[in-house]
């Protein structure tokens, strides 16, 4: 088992290489802007996506307060059938959007796909034998999460900001006294959110690390099982895994704790709003604020701000650690610290071993 012990600590320290934050910003930045019509278009469309994010609260307040309220049910009803005009258009940019966001994540994963394959190729030259089976498959898999994540960024991110502006826009102009009971607890929320991400990022990196040891063991131990029974180390190579799954256990722990302060963001910055809105009824009411524009205020929050800041805590959270994850697996596992091929993971083959 001493060579099964060797081939552990040469990937460990491989694995633990970490490529700096800003080279994978810079790689994912590098990736958007390299695309400037495909970003022209999503931003394009998602103006006319985000357009019921605008308008909604609007409709409802005067479908109630010049429509059905004032028993003018027609009046009424032609807030809402332009209301649903608009949820129309939206569903063709929604489409649009989703053509444009494919134009950047494509290139993205060809680019990011042959720095892979560039790196391991050299990685096999320098270590004089073809890459394992097991490496080839795990940089693939770790290009198509991170293409899959860079798409889910851009979706939820572009999402987030158009509706958070359509929304502030669409309450300054049904009632400007609504915005100080509304703004404060959101953007609380939403530093709260952006101050979580760097230790949610390492708790997510640390477990995905722990989790690839634990099965690089397991792997290790189920190839040399004759060698195991043999030599009569049943009991020490058992503690060297349970070790591992451990670590593992402790790792998601910690990442649980973290990826808790979502929730706290999304109480926040999500319904603190409507709490407030809801308390500050009397105090509006005072200043000239009918029940109508309180219910259009209400349904800017209900229908559209706190979806959209919900999506952004739980795919940003999610997608932003998995690209960044994901990119720097594939730059730490094909390149060195200094930028020279990373050696060939030994164990590679260990898994093929197994019978």
């Amino acid at each position: 088992m001493t060579a099964v012990s060797a081939t552990t600590k040469p990937r460990e320290e491989a694995a633990e290489r970490e490529v700096p934050v800003v080279g994978v910003r810079r790689f994912v930045v590098q990736a958007l802007v390299a695309e400037p019509r495909a970003l022209l278009r999503v931003l394009a469309w998602s103006v006319v996506e985000s357009a019921p994010a605008l308008f909604v609260g609007q409709a409802v307040a005067r479908s109630i307060g010049d429509g059905f309220a004032a028993h003018r049910p027609w009046t009424g009803t032609a807030w809402l059938a332009g209301l649903a005009l608009v949820w129309a258009v939206a569903a063709v940019g929604a489409r649009q959007v989703v053509l444009a966001v494919a134009s950047i994540v494509e290139p993205f994963r060809d680019r990011l796909l042959t720095v892979a394959v560039a790196g391991t190729l050299r990685n096999a030259a320098r270590a004089g034998r073809p890459p394992g089976a097991a490496s080839v498959a795990r940089v693939n898999l770790q290009v198509e999460l991170a293409r899959d994540a860079l798409a889910a960024l851009v979706t939820v991110v572009r999402s987030f900001a158009f509706t958070a502006v359509s929304v502030v826009v669409g309450l300054a102009a049904l009632e400007p006294l609504v915005l100080p009971w509304v703004l404060p607890p959101f953007l609380a929320g939403l530093l709260l959110f952006g101050a979580s991400l760097p230790a949610l990022a390492r708790r997510q990196r640390a477990y995905l690390l722990a989790d690839e040891r634990t099965v690089a063991a397991t792997a290790e131990m189920a190839g040399g099982l004759r060698d195991v029974a043999a030599c009569g180390a049943e009991d020490r190579i058992g503690r060297a895994v349970r070790a591992r799954v451990d670590d593992q256990a402790a790792a998601g722990r910690a990442l649980a704790r973290v990826t808790a302060l979502r929730t706290v963001a999304l109480t926040v910055g999500g319904w603190a709003p409507v709490v407030l809105l809801l308390v500050a009824v009397p105090w509006l009411g005072r200043h000239g604020v009918g029940a109508a524009l309180v219910i259009g205020a209400l349904t800017y929050l209900t229908q559209s701000l706190v979806p959209a800041f919900g999506g952004l805590v739980r795919g940003l959270g999610v997608s932003a650690v998995r690209l960044g994850v994901a990119v720097d697996r594939v730059l730490t596992t094909t390149t060195d610290a200094d930028g020279r091929p990373a050696p060939a993971p030994a164990a590679d083959a260990a898994p093929a071993a197994a019978p």
